[in-house]
């Protein structure tokens, strides 16, 4: 979680996706997304859905996009 934290700091996220097993577990999905998140001003889109199952049994599997604003000389 620390990584993570240190990684939105150094860049802006545009937008994440998760995919879960079960959709009984975005409740927590939506509650941790709010705890990761809590501190940007501007939330990235987001979206969620179920899949019928995610490598090694995983409960959820995120993707995150984000991107580096480059400063011009």
């Amino acid at each position: 979680m620390k990584i993570f934290l240190m990684f939105i700091t150094l860049f802006s996220l545009a937008a994440n996706l998760a995919a879960t097993g079960k959709m009984s577990y975005f409740g927590a999905v939506n509650e941790a997304y709010g705890a990761c998140f809590a501190s940007l001003l501007n939330l990235p889109a987001r979206g969620t859905f179920q899949v019928a199952g995610l490598p090694k049994n995983a409960p959820v599997e995120i993707k995150v996009t984000a991107s580096r604003v480059l400063q011009l000389p």
